[in-house]
C-alpha cells in the first residue's frame, strides 16, 4: 500500500509539472504550423515563358523554348531572430516542369512565425544521390516521377534541363539546343560539382495558421544566356558536362529571384 501511495504521489508531481510547463511554454506545447506555397513562374523578361512563342536573347540570337525543369530540394527558411527550420528532408524534393503547371507550386507546412529568407537547393543532394531506390521515390524515382531528369550512363540526376530550337542554328543541327546540368562532386572520385543553392531574403515573411503565405519566384531564361557567363547558342549550343557546365550552373542559381509575397486567407 505504502508503494502505491508513493506512486501515486509521484505521477501526481509529474502530472502537476507538466500542467505548469504547459501554462508557462503555451508554445512549446501547442507548437502552430501554417501553410507556405512556392510559386514559380518562368518568363523571358517581362513576358511569361511560352513554348509555342519565338524570342531574342541578349546576343540577337532566336529562341524557341520546347522543354524546360528544374529540381528544388533542400528548403530551409531563416526567422527574424536567426533561428532555421529546415523542411524535413525526405518530403523535399521537387521537380518543376514548365509543361506540367501543377508543379509550378510547392506547399509546404511550416511552424508559425515571422521569416526573413528562404534558401533552396537547385538539384539533388550528393547524399540522396547516392542512396537506394526505397529513398528515391516520387520526383526522384527515375522510372517514373524523374523519367528523363537522369543520366543512367552517368548514375546521377540532371538538375537542370533546358532545350529548344533556334533559327540562329544552321539546319544541319537541326536547330537545336541542349543544355542539361547535372553532377554533384562524385561518389568514390572527384567528379564536376554543379550543386547550387539560392536564397531569397525578403523584408519579413509571416507565417500563420490563419492566412496561406505565397512567395512568388520567377526564373527569368532571358538571364540564362546573359548572367555570369554569357552563352551563345551558335557557340555552345550543346552542353551535358565539362567545365562550361559548372559556369551555366552559376548562372541558372542567379537568375531565380523574388517577385513577392502575397497572403490568402485559410478557408474553412
Amino acid at each position: 500500500m505504502k508503494v502505491n501511495k508513493q506512486i501515486g504521489n509521484f505521477v501526481t508531481r509529474n502530472v502537476r509539472v507538466a500542467l505548469m510547463l504547459a501554462m508557462l511554454f503555451p508554445a512549446l506545447t501547442f507548437a502552430q504550423n501554417g501553410k507556405l506555397v512556392l510559386s514559380f513562374e518562368n518568363t523571358f523578361g517581362a513576358e511569361p515563358l511560352a513554348f509555342d512563342k519565338e524570342y531574342t536573347n541578349a546576343h540577337g540570337e532566336n529562341l524557341r523554348f520546347t522543354l524546360l525543369n528544374y529540381f528544388i530540394s533542400n528548403i530551409k527558411l531563416t526567422r527574424t531572430d536567426g533561428s532555421v527550420y529546415a523542411v524535413p528532408q525526405d518530403s523535399c524534393y521537387f521537380l518543376v516542369r514548365h509543361s506540367v503547371p501543377e508543379t509550378h507550386k510547392i506547399e509546404l507546412t511550416v511552424p508559425e512565425g515571422k521569416y526573413s529568407s528562404l534558401t533552396f537547393l537547385i538539384g539533388v543532394d550528393s547524399l540522396r544521390s547516392t542512396q537506394g531506390p526505397e529513398k528515391r521515390q516520387g520526383v526522384l524515382d527515375v522510372g517514373a516521377g524523374a523519367r528523363g531528369m537522369y543520366w543512367q550512363w552517368n548514375s546521377g540526376y540532371i538538375f537542370f534541363k533546358m532545350e529548344g530550337k533556334s533559327k540562329s542554328l544552321p539546319d544541319s543541327t537541326r536547330n537545336g539546343f541542349y543544355y542539361h546540368i547535372g553532377g554533384y562532386g562524385g561518389f568514390d572520385s572527384k567528379t564536376l560539382n554543379c550543386i547550387r543553392y539560392r536564397t531569397l531574403t525578403f523584408e519579413k515573411l509571416k507565417v500563420s495558421e490563419k492566412k496561406t503565405a505565397q512567395v512568388n519566384v520567377t526564373f527569368d531564361a532571358s538571364k540564362f544566356f546573359s548572367a555570369q557567363t554569357p552563352i551563345k547558342v551558335t557557340e555552345k549550343r550543346s552542353i551535358m558536362g565539362g567545365p562550361v557546365s559548372v559556369k551555366i550552373a552559376d548562372n541558372y542559381k542567379d537568375i531565380f529571384s523574388l517577385s513577392g509575397v502575397i497572403y490568402s486567407r485559410m478557408k474553412k
